[in-house]
């Protein structure tokens, strides 16, 4: 599976995906490409994306993660944020992404995913992801 955080070319990504090159499709992987290493909102995504109505933009949000090209991090409030899957992450077995949401200005930002073995689990558990949410204050709103 190819992690695409790093490439600017979303006409390839959704060909390499099997998915229809649309509009839609193309403007909303631009955009989070554009986000680097921050997971956003979907009513921030709503406002970027003008003229695109909610369910188109619903429904492309869902087949971009249903292919892993994409995947959503919960704040701690419940509020889903959307990000590019980091390119560093292909090959590893299972997923480890380490989040900081920063509870003034309540951007979520991902972090370099941290190397360790995870705990053991009975054998009837498969992990396929270790999703990690750290809170305080980020370092723009703590130099403020």
């Amino acid at each position: 599976m190819k992690k695409f955080a790093d490439t600017p070319n979303a006409e390839k990504i959704l060909n390499d995906n099997r998915l229809k090159k649309t509009a839609a499709g193309l403007r909303v992987l631009a955009i989070l490409a554009s986000c680097k290493n921050t997971a956003v909102t979907l009513p921030w995504l709503v406002k970027k994306t003008k003229g695109l109505n909610r369910a188109t933009l619903y429904g492309v949000l869902r087949r971009l993660e249903m292919k892993k090209i994409i995947y959503k991090v919960f704040d701690v409030d419940g509020t889903p944020h959307y990000a590019l899957y980091p390119a560093d992450l292909s090959g590893r077995d299972p997923e480890v992404f380490l989040h900081f949401y920063c509870s003034q200005c309540r951007k979520v930002y991902r972090l370099p995913a941290p190397d360790f073995i995870a705990a053991p689990f009975p054998g009837e558990f498969k992990t396929a992801r270790y999703m990690f949410l750290m809170n305080g204050i980020c370092r723009s709103c703590n130099t403020i």
